[in-house]
């Protein structure tokens, strides 16, 4: 072996290194970027099924909200019928 192979050989060795390491960095960060693009796809998802829950809970509560809404209207209108014949029997008008 001459002591050019030699100086070649020693000089290569961390060059072979530092390439290995670079392209396993490189798969790695391909392999992270689909994890992570998956997990984002699972939390919009997950976000998109929260929010159509809660629209549908709001859509309950809010025609409950309407028949109580009514029904309190339905009973001041028979108040006001009430005292308006009070106030026609005793002629307070």
């Amino acid at each position: 072996m001459s002591p050019f192979q030699f100086y070649l050989a020693i000089a290569a060795a961390p060059v072979a290194t530092m390439l290995t390491v670079l392209v396993g960095m490189l798969v790695n960060n391909g392999i992270m970027n689909a994890h992570v693009r998956r997990l984002d796809e699972k939390i919009d998802t997950r976000y998109l099924q929260l929010d159509q829950k809660v629209d549908a809970k709001f859509e309950i509560l809010d025609a409950h909200l309407r028949r109580v809404e009514d029904m309190l209207l339905g009973k001041f209108a028979e108040l006001d019928n009430r005292l308006t014949r009070i106030e026609a029997h005793l002629n307070l008008q």
